[in-house]
């Protein structure tokens, strides 16, 4: 299991790439859901709540294809706001040394 910066900054490479809004927020949360989150700052943990609501929204059995379904019934609005929510919490994540790579 990888540590809380090496998931939100695999997240973050997810967000990167050329692909669709929809196809980087699901990569990206793979990478967070895949990923250890013990020690995210409690002052980031309302967003995070935020994007695991997000993305278990609906109710079907298979984590990819939960996912996927959730992202389907956003908005595009709704999917920028997940994407914010990731680069919110790495732009903190990023600048704590406590939690960066050593």
């Amino acid at each position: 299991m990888a540590g809380l910066w090496e998931s939100f900054y695999e997240a973050h490479r997810a967000l990167n790439r050329d692909q669709t809004e929809r196809m980087k927020l699901i990569e990206a949360y793979e990478e967070i859901h895949c990923g250890d989150t013990e020690g995210l700052p409690e002052y980031v943990r309302p967003q995070f709540d935020e994007l695991i609501r997000g993305m278990m929204r609906v109710q079907i059995s298979g984590k990819q294809g939960r996912w996927q379904a959730s992202v389907d019934m956003m908005s595009d609005q709704e999917v920028k706001r997940m994407i914010e929510c990731i680069l919110d919490i790495w732009a903190v994540v990023s600048q704590n040394d406590e939690l960066s790579r050593s």
